[in-house]
């Protein structure tokens, strides 16, 4: 059999359709991982020589890397990637058999406290900067270069870790997304972001009808209720949203009027933080709370 053999090489779209052509058993394509990836090329974030190499067996069918060369043709761009020519076939059988390298792993390769969390927490930013805080489509997923990008732009989200810290120690309160909203309040008012995450963790001197007591009750009761039927963790960031922006506006707020509809003929956009600048937000925006 011939030996196997690996360089950098010039693949244009045109060279990509090509090797698809005599695409061999591989997983079902995923388009939008393909769209996601085609993402990748169009910012210039791929890498010539990641080693992760297109696969061509000996009749030069693709056995690794089918969403590479699609993307290449959706993105219409020509790329450098490393290729690994004249593969077994069989090869097939134990390709992607590796741990992937998450974000945070790569946090804790340069040094970071906690990479889990700052890593979520980076996830839920580039969430609430493009309006996927219920959920991100696939093709949209944002690669390792992206969240590096925000974290880059947003290094002092680190000191939202301890105020996050404290809630989630009394309510179990997702910390990364505690950690994300603490950053965005404090972009609007330091101190009050920090006396307000203080109140939601102790509970210490707030009155029944005041915001981030009512909010208080409703973390601890989803607590203690069964997992099968808690909210969802965007549906406990609605409602932190909500009992901010009410505590600006210096209002109470009932148990009842801390509510999100997410579905349904009253369906509601999902709250934004107000004034805060990297959200386009301003001191202007209101949030509707039903009497």
């Amino acid at each position: 059999m011939t030996r196997a053999s690996c360089a950098i090489e010039e693949i244009t779209p045109a060279l990509a359709k090509q090797w698809l052509g005599i695409n061999h058993r591989n997983r079902r394509l995923s388009n939008p991982t393909v769209t996601r990836l085609a993402g990748v090329i169009l910012r210039d974030e791929w890498m010539e020589d990641c080693t992760d190499a297109i696969g061509l067996d000996t009749d030069e069918g693709v056995v690794n890397g089918q969403h590479r060369l699609n993307a290449i043709i959706e993105a219409d761009r020509t790329v450098r990637a490393l290729v690994l020519r004249n593969v077994n076939p069989e090869v097939i059988k134990i390709i992607d058999q590796g741990m992937h390298r998450t974000f945070a792993q790569l946090l804790e390769m340069n040094g970071y406290s906690y990479p889990t969390i700052v890593a979520g927490a980076v996830e839920w930013i580039y969430k609430m900067t493009h309006d996927f805080e219920r959920s991100t489509p696939t093709a949209a997923k944002a690669t390792v270069p992206q969240l590096l990008d925000v974290l880059n732009e947003h290094p002092n989200i680190v000191n939202s870790l301890d105020p996050a810290f404290t809630v989630w120690q009394k309510t179990r309160v997702d910390r990364p997304m505690l950690t994300a909203y603490h950053y965005a309040f404090a972009s609007v008012d330091a101190d009050q972001a920090d006396e307000f995450y203080e109140l939601l963790a102790t509970g210490i001197g707030v009155g029944g009808d005041t915001p981030v007591y009512t909010l208080r009750e409703r973390y601890l009761a989803e607590q203690a209720k069964a997992d099968g039927k808690k909210a969802q963790k965007f549906e406990l960031a609605a409602w932190l949203v909500k009992a901010w922006e009410a505590t600006r506006r210096e209002e109470t707020m009932s148990q009842r009027q801390l509510r999100w509809v997410k579905s349904g003929p009253r369906a509601e956009q999902f709250p934004k933080v107000q004034g805060v600048g990297w959200l386009g937000t301003d001191e202007d925006g209101q949030l509707d709370l039903d009497e």
